[in-house]
This record gives structure tokens, sequence and C-alpha cells, in this order.
């Protein structure tokens, strides 16, 4: 019954790869689209999730959220308490990966949602609630 949002590049390879992953899922899983979904989504898979997008604003316990495959310096909301949840990068644990020097201008209220930040396994709202408070927090005490 969970409800879940993919930030994209759901999954590398072709018709059996995504076959194969799909028919293991449950829940509500709605698909952010990711630079690699583009030629695999086209071919019949959009019917397997509740939405595809692009992008998408969402509302969970009274926060917004933007959720995007890549992460923005300007979204709308980024100065006014909007939480960015994103994806393609790969930052690795505590940002330590190859794309992480690219993220020094990220604003507090952003995290990488992406497996290979997250020990390959999903993000609750709860984890990622307690993560961005950190950051706030940390963000505040560096000003």
């Amino acid at each position: 019954d969970d409800i879940v949002f993919h930030l994209g590049d759901f999954c590398l390879g072709g018709f059996h790869e995504w076959t194969k992953i799909l028919n293991r899922l449950n829940g509500k899983i709605y698909l952010i689209l990711g630079n690699h979904d583009l030629k695999n989504i086209r071919q019949g898979y959009a019917s397997r999730f509740e939405l595809t997008s692009m992008q998408m604003h969402i509302e969970v316990d009274k926060q917004k959220i933007y959720l995007n495959h890549y992460p923005f310096l300007c979204y709308g909301g980024a100065y006014r308490n909007m939480w960015q949840l994103f994806g393609h990068v790969h930052t690795s644990k505590n940002n330590t990966g190859k794309d992480a020097s690219r993220l020094d201008m990220l604003f507090p209220t952003q995290y990488d949602v992406g497996v290979d930040n997250n020990d390959f396994t999903p993000v609750s709202f709860e984890l990622v609630k307690r993560i961005i408070q950190k950051q706030v927090e940390q963000a505040n005490k560096n000003k």
C-alpha cells in the first residue's frame, strides 16, 4: 500500500530488465522521468506506473516538496521552505562520490535520494525529514 516516488533512471537495460523489476514491485509508483528512462518508457511501460512525469510538486505532512530527476539551483519555492529531492548525480554516502564537488551550491533543503547515496535502499519521508532538518541546522550554524 506504499506510495513510492522514483526520481528517474528507473532501470538500465531493456525490456527484460524492466519487466523483471516491475513484476517484483508493490505499491503505487510514480515515476519522475530520468535521462535513461525515455527510450524504455516509450515501449509501453508508462501504464505500469500511477503517473509518469518530468517533475512533480507534492505535499507530505504540510511540507511542500519539488521532485525532479535533476538538482536545480532555481526551482519554484527554492527560497520559501520547499524541499527539492532529486537523483541523477552520483554523490555516494556523505557526498564523497564523483559528482560531489558539483553539489557545493545546493540549498540545505535539497537532498539526493539516489540509491548510491542511500545504501541502495528506498528513503522514507521521515528519514528525508531528519536529514534535511540536520542540513538546515548545520547551514544555520555556518552563517
